[in-house]
């Protein structure tokens, strides 16, 4: 069965692990509240208080940085 690539081409390894974040301050996430340096697993959008430890966090990051809306200051806008 043919593959997809050439035998010498170097074939890229994908981390499609669980984002893991380190907090950079206190945070309540999943009904545990955390405290500035604990590492997470969050498969959610990442908030400005996690800093991304591993590729998949550092995508996630990437893809939704500045997209966080904190809900309790949305709700208080209304």
């Amino acid at each position: 069965m043919p593959n997809d690539h050439d035998d010498n081409e170097e074939v890229k390894q994908v981390d499609i692990s669980t984002p893991r974040y380190k907090l950079n301050e206190a945070a309540y996430i999943n009904d545990i509240l955390h405290k500035p340096g604990d590492e997470i697993t969050y498969a959610g959008i990442p908030g400005h208080h996690m800093d991304p430890i591993n590729a998949a966090a550092k995508v996630m990051k990437k893809k939704h940085d500045g997209k966080f809306i904190d809900p309790i200051e949305a709700m208080c806008k209304i």
